[in-house]
């Protein structure tokens, strides 16, 4: 086939950084807020969107051109290598943005991915990425020789961008997660939903989004150890909640941030319906479209969660939420929205103290959903301002942080 009607070249940007083809809807929500931030600075301009990816055909479903990432047991395979290089060779800019692209492991890929843009001489920038502790002697070695070399680093909260400035990276733009950028599915695709599963267009929503607890820390890359007390307790202290809160809602409705595959959310969420002993709790059992889990969020009167992004969604959303912490990263999100008072730490958690909290978030409603309203937009703002100076084509990214110094 002819190849006469593709222009001789058209600008590329690759993303990488993010569980990107997980089918986390978090990572993916990521993503999209991206490619809209990424449209938006780049308004008339003919331009690709590219991300690394464990799932192409599923990254790609979600309109972000899927590209197979590295994995670890291809790592020995030259063709791997080959794939990869030329991705990198392709591109006009570099992205690394996700939920956590910057932590202590997974090392080889990640100077890999890191060294590529400077082996290819292709601007790189860091963009709303969180930072977990580096600890390492190779991390807190290699990552500030990278870092210092992009061309423009933004992070999504101050504690990110105080272990950066920890590790001798000190021009460091504190911005907000691109996923407050993602948009929610047209109310009709969820009202659909819902009535799959029982539930009437007038009916007050609390939504429940738990999180996978494991003692594998390192495969999960977490950044605190649970204990197989707090494993075995935790379910049961969630369904002793719903049985106090549940009637202050007509619906309870679970769901899974994370359905397939060995992080999956659905066997704590089968474990907290077993637990529970209240009729007016429902469980969504099938993956959701991350625009469908955005107008889920939106359409519930409050969001309680563990899971991180369930709780940013929600929250861009105007949502009230409540948060239970089980990384310093859920503490920041709620610092940084101004609702501290409304996280609880996972590790010292009671149910008592839970449901104080959500009829606390009940009771002032109203302004919480106002304090939301004005508090996102100042994120996003921030976020806007950020994509303009990191995410336009055919203008070189500055080199440091915008001129206040956030």
């Amino acid at each position: 086939m002819s190849d006469l009607h593709r222009p001789a070249h058209v600008p590329t940007i690759l993303v990488w950084g993010g569980w990107y083809g997980s089918r986390n809807i978090g990572d993916t929500a990521i993503l999209l807020g991206l490619k809209e931030l990424i449209d938006r600075v780049n308004r008339g301009r003919d331009y690709y969107v590219r991300a690394l990816s464990t799932d192409p055909d599923y990254t790609s479903s979600n309109g972000v051109t899927g590209q197979q990432a590295l994995v670890k047991r291809e790592w020995w395979r030259p063709w791997a290598w080959i794939r990869v290089l030329r991705i990198f060779a392709g591109v006009d800019r570099v992205v690394v943005s996700g939920g956590t692209p910057i932590f202590d492991s997974s090392h080889a890929i990640r100077t890999l991915y890191l060294s590529l843009p400077l082996f290819f001489r292709v601007p790189f920038v860091v963009f709303g990425a969180g930072v977990k502790p580096i600890e390492s002697a190779y991390g807190r070695r290699t990552l500030p020789f990278f870092l210092r070399r992009a061309r423009y680093i933004s992070v999504r909260d101050v504690d990110s961008r105080d272990r950066l400035q920890e590790l001798g990276v000190d021009d460091v733009e504190v911005t907000a997660d691109s996923a407050f950028f993602a948009k929610p599915a047209p109310h009709a695709a969820l009202t659909a939903l819902l009535g799959e599963y029982g539930v009437g267009e007038g009916e007050s929503l609390l939504v429940v989004a738990p999180r996978l607890l494991s003692g594998e820390r390192r495969r999960l890359y977490l950044q605190e150890r649970m204990g197989d007390g707090l494993i075995r307790d935790t379910p049961a202290r969630l369904a002793a909640t719903l049985d106090r809160v549940a009637g202050r809602f007509d619906r309870v409705v679970l769901m899974a941030m994370h359905f397939h595959g060995p992080d999956s959310d659905v066997p704590i969420i089968r474990e907290v319906l077993a637990a529970t002993r209240v009729s007016n709790v429902v469980f969504i059992d099938r993956e959701l479209r991350p625009e469908v889990a955005i107008a889920l969020f939106r359409r519930a009167r409050l969001v309680m969660a563990v899971r991180l992004h369930a709780l940013l969604l929600a929250a861009s959303m105007g949502t009230p939420v409540v948060g239970i912490s089980y990384e310093q990263k859920v503490r920041s999100l709620f610092a940084h929205l101004g609702l501290a008072g409304y996280c609880l730490d996972l590790f010292s958690l009671s149910t008592e103290e839970l449901t104080e909290v959500v009829d606390r978030a009940l009771g002032d409603e109203a302004g919480i959903r106002t304090h939301l309203a004005t508090r996102v937009e100042e994120l996003r703002d921030r976020v806007m301002e950020s994509a303009g100076r990191a995410l336009v084509l055919g203008a070189e990214p500055p080199r440091g942080a915008a001129p206040d110094g956030r």
